[in-house]
């Protein structure tokens, strides 16, 4: 990543204290790319409906999780989101043992192939 005015709070859902969620605020991100053969560096601004009311994660959850960035609306790549939630962003984690991805839903984990 080059550049962001993204600012991720834990405990946060809509500016209010909650656990297992993630606040989020900021407009854009700036990373450099490296589609051979030639290297790019990409600008994306987000609108109030990227950020949604942030993202929620497993509430019980304690273990290593990652917020991962869509191009693709959420809502369009799974089922079981929040509704309301960041149409850009969700919380994910991977089980090594199984060598699964799983995308969080709040009130439980739902497996996917990362795109």
């Amino acid at each position: 990543m080059i550049a962001t005015d993204l600012v991720i709070r834990p405990q946060i859902w809509n500016g209010v204290k909650n656990n297992g969620e993630f606040g989020l605020s900021g407009s854009y991100i700036e990373f450099e790319g490296d589609l051979a053969p030639t290297p790019y560096i990409a600008h994306i601004d987000f609108v109030n409906t990227d950020l949604g009311l942030d993202v929620a994660a497993q509430d019980s959850r304690s273990d290593v999780g990652y917020l991962v960035y869509s191009e693709d609306p959420i809502s369009e790549r799974f089922d079981h989101m929040v509704t309301g939630a960041s149409e850009k962003f969700f919380a994910t984690t991977y089980n090594a043992a199984t060598d699964t991805w799983f995308y969080h839903a709040n009130d439980r984990l739902y497996s996917f192939v990362p795109e």
